[in-house]
């Protein structure tokens, strides 16, 4: 009776877990001067080449839609942060100096810039959609009026799910962690 417990509660978690396991819970710090209004996300970085070329412009996307329907933050839509990031000839978010994030922010009427960076990885030589993938996230939430960095969040997950869903919850998770902390 004892063996079959175990062995159900195994299957059980092996079905849960089979689509979209979490390595590790998001590391998040946020000031608390942070009021959430005004928030312009750029396209992240992504770097390894298991990575479709659009994948930051996904991994933004995601994090605007997360953030928005929490409902506790102000974003300005990324159509908008794409075109004005396109006339100011920004072609490398990670690179913006202070002034730049000042012209940006004042352009887009935003109070807080989000930098970020997405990586993944495989233990296999070759990545394809069933094989387990690890995906690092990390952003920074800087502030236009000082380019001060008020925020920051890194998480790494593990996923055999296809990225753009295992984005999906894993930007979920982040800003609901956010939330809790502000």
């Amino acid at each position: 009776m004892k063996i079959d417990k175990v062995i159900l509660v195994i299957f059980i978690s092996i079905a849960l877990n089979s689509c979209y396991l979490i390595s590790t819970s998001p590391s998040i710090l946020i000031k608390k001067d942070f009021d959430g209004d005004g928030i312009a996300v750029l396209g992240f970085s992504k770097y390894g080449s298991f990575l479709s070329d659009n994948i930051g412009r996904i991994a933004a996307d995601k994090l605007t839609d997360a953030l928005f329907l929490d409902g506790k933050f102000n974003v300005i839509d990324r159509s908008k942060v794409n075109q004005t990031q396109a006339e100011m000839e920004i072609a490398s978010p990670e690179s913006l100096s202070a002034d730049q994030i000042q012209k940006l922010g004042l352009k887009l009427k935003a109070n807080y810039i989000v930098l970020g960076r997405i990586q993944c990885s495989s233990n296999s030589e070759y990545i394809d959609d069933g094989s387990d993938k690890q995906l690092f996230i990390s952003f920074r939430i800087i502030s236009v009026l000082n380019s001060e960095v008020i925020g920051m969040a890194t998480y790494k997950i593990s996923s055999n799910d296809e990225i753009t869903n295992a984005l999906n919850n894993s930007m979920s998770t982040i800003v609901k962690r956010i939330v809790a902390l502000k």
